[in-house]
């Protein structure tokens, strides 16, 4: 109320345990919640209602359950179909597409380092063969995650000012047995395969 006001008082006294919520409930910063369970989804949309702010959901391992409650708030959704927790059925393994089917942002994460970036390709192959389509399981290891981050600007797709940073395979680009053949960072060869 005081940053809103007309500041004819002293500001209120500096609360640190509630500071970091500060940037986060004013916007300037957003809100990533590590959640698996659709009762704690539900219980952060609970909150988001109340303070609106801008949330992204990750792991978010039965969203696939409350899909409606995600899209009716314009919430991101970040998971990991390839290796499901432990009691999940392959309901879960459909959460990809589920997302891009009610319009939600979706992007997929290995929770390196407990399982290791090298998977991402994995997991859209797993996304397709659940049911994304190639496009949209692309987009949600390149320009999603970067809309997600707020670095669109920067990367996530090769465009004109952006930062040119890919791969070149040898095959198809979401299966695990192709080989990285050349990198290029900022547009420049960075690694050659053929060139030792």
């Amino acid at each position: 109320k005081w940053e809103k006001g007309k500041k004819d008082t002293d500001p209120p006294a500096k609360d640190l345990a509630l500071e970091a919520f500060a940037d986060a409930l004013s916007g300037k910063d957003r809100i990533r919640s590590h959640v698996h369970s659709a009762h704690d989804i539900l219980s952060i949309l609970r909150l988001k209602d109340e303070f609106d702010f801008d949330l992204t959901l990750h792991h978010s391992t039965e969203a696939y359950k409350v899909v409606d409650e995600i899209a009716k708030r314009n919430v991101k959704v970040v998971g990991m179909p390839l290796f499901v927790r432990i009691g999940m059925g392959d309901k879960v393994m459909y959460t990809g597409k589920v997302m891009n089917d009610h319009g939600v942002l979706f992007a997929f994460h290995t929770d390196d380092p407990v399982v290791a970036s090298k998977w991402q390709r994995g997991n859209a192959g797993m996304g397709i063969h659940y049911g994304m389509t190639e496009d949209n399981a692309l987009k949600a290891v390149t320009i999603n995650p970067a809309l997600i981050a707020g670095v669109e600007d920067k990367v996530g797709s090769l465009e004109i000012g952006k930062d040119a940073d890919f791969v070149v395979l040898n095959g198809t680009w979401y299966e695990p047995k192709s080989i990285v053949e050349k990198v290029y960072v900022e547009g420049k060869l960075a690694y050659d395969r053929m060139v030792k």
